[in-house]
């Protein structure tokens, strides 16, 4: 009847409140318990399923999180969450190849920058840097002036002793008004360049409104 119906909505939605209250002070045992009521067999309540998931991350079981994720993009393919939070679990649990394979997923559906720069870290972390290079790509195409992906791309490219790469890189972010300062790995390159020559190397450091300018490497070591 339709009574009961109702009854059963509100019940439900109560239960969900006092599961997501629960969650909200870290209580995830608990509202684990609470949520696992109204599980049923015969249907999938996404709205459920979807705390059940972030009650286990929360809580670090994190390889139950990522099986319910799986579930819910099955489900709901249309909800990119759940694809996304399988990315980060994969990663999180250094399954590099899950994340590459979950993350172009993601991307062939819709080009998001941070999930083109966490798929050039998987391809990093596997080992493979020219695919790393190709993501990162991606990412700066939509975000030209993103630092973190900037300094990983010159990194590649520094590790590879391509310092024409490495500088056209960080360049690529355009000039600030005061000048940046090499990172320590770039110094400590420009300093062994210094040794081998044998003689002074200066430094010219360039900004829009001021352009600095050092006479040998050891000034800025």
């Amino acid at each position: 009847p339709l009574w009961a119906q109702e009854e059963d909505a509100a019940l439900r939605d109560a239960v969900l409140r006092e599961a997501r209250y629960l969650k909200s002070i870290y209580k995830t045992d608990e509202a684990i318990d609470r949520l696992s009521t109204l599980v049923k067999e015969e249907t999938m309540d996404e709205e459920v399923f979807a705390e059940l998931a972030d009650c286990h991350l929360q809580n670090g079981a994190y390889e139950d999180a990522r099986g319910i994720y799986f579930m819910l993009s099955s489900r709901f393919p249309d909800n990119l969450l759940y694809k996304v939070r399988q990315l980060q679990l994969s990663y999180r649990e250094k399954d590099y190849l899950a994340s590459i394979a979950t993350g172009k997923d993601i991307i062939a559906r819709d080009t998001i920058p941070a999930i083109a720069g966490l798929i050039g870290d998987a391809f990093n972390q596997v080992e493979l840097p020219d695919s790393a290079l190709y993501y990162y790509g991606i990412a700066l195409s939509r975000q030209p002036r993103n630092e973190g992906i900037v300094s990983k791309v010159a990194k590649i490219h520094l590790d590879r002793k391509d310092y024409d790469a490495a500088i056209a890189a960080a360049d690529s972010k355009g000039l600030l008004e005061t000048p940046a300062t090499p990172c320590g790995a770039c110094r400590q390159v420009m300093a062994e360049y210094q040794k081998k020559g044998r003689r002074n190397m200066s430094v010219i450091l360039f900004g829009t409104k001021a352009i600095w300018k050092f006479e040998k490497v050891d000034d800025i070591l």
